[in-house]
């Protein structure tokens, strides 16, 4: 069974008697641990298609499933354990800029309502994944872009979720943290979580490390050939292996 799925959707946008299709039709099966880089311009609807995953919009038109679920049937008490299980990274941040780094990455693990030890160490794991550690004690409100990035890339991943939903993770981060990132996702991938990174412009690589690429354009989804580009290709990853003992 696909982890996500579209079935027949059709979503659009606009003032009424001039609507245009965003999402025109769209078919899709994504399987649990497969990495899907989705690319397209500005405006394309990359950040609709994402959205529809959530149900933070829904459909004109056609099913979007979610293990088989539909997640635009699922009542207002079953979609919030839904969405505890996608980890999702926005390009607006949503950090709370008044608190620490540490705080906006272990609230998103304190919802899933494991012990108190398991939060510290996930908390622990990612910021050291991120290379955030130096900055843990920090009110967000007082850090650069590219860090904050890094804090609302690390608290989509603490929760350990079993998708995560990336829009333009690596906008604001130089080549050393974009593949920092783009590794990370891929190994999380190669352990069975289901990763969809929207971008747009051709993240070369991100070509290198997904396992499909797809180009939204005019509503509908076309699959690209997978490029490497050498130049951009960053190899040697960073250390990505921080591990922390936890009990359960």
């Amino acid at each position: 069974m696909a982890m996500i799925a579209f079935e027949e959707v059709t979503k659009t946008h606009g003032i009424p008697g001039s609507r245009r299709p965003t999402l025109d039709s769209i078919n899709l099966e994504i399987e649990p641990g497969e990495f899907v880089l989705l690319t397209g311009p500005s405006g394309s609807g990359k950040t609709t298609l994402l959205n529809l995953v959530t149900a933070l919009e829904r459909p004109d038109s056609g099913s979007v499933l979610i293990g088989g679920r539909d997640v635009h049937r699922l009542t207002s008490g079953s979609l919030p354990f839904l969405r505890r299980n996608i980890g999702v990274i926005h390009q607006e941040l949503y950090l709370v800029p008044e608190v620490s780094v540490r705080e906006n990455v272990r609230w998103a693990v304190e919802v899933q309502g494991v012990r108190h030890r398991t939060v510290r160490a996930r908390t622990q794991v990612s910021l050291e994944l991120l290379q955030l550690a130096d900055h843990a004690d920090s009110p967000v409100g007082s850090l650069s872009r590219d860090v904050q990035q890094r804090v609302a890339i690390a608290r989509a991943l603490a929760a350990e979720p079993a998708i995560v939903l990336a829009d333009e993770p690596t906008s604001a981060l130089d080549g050393h943290y974009a593949h920092l990132v783009l590794d990370l996702l891929a190994r999380l991938a190669s352990r069975g979580t289901t990763i969809v990174l929207a971008s747009r412009s051709p993240l070369v690589s991100g070509y290198v490390r997904a396992g499909r690429v797809l180009q939204l354009q005019d509503g509908t989804l076309r699959p690209t050939t997978r490029t490497v580009i050498r130049e951009f290709d960053l190899t040697g990853g960073a250390g990505l292996e921080a591990r922390a003992s936890e009990s359960a």
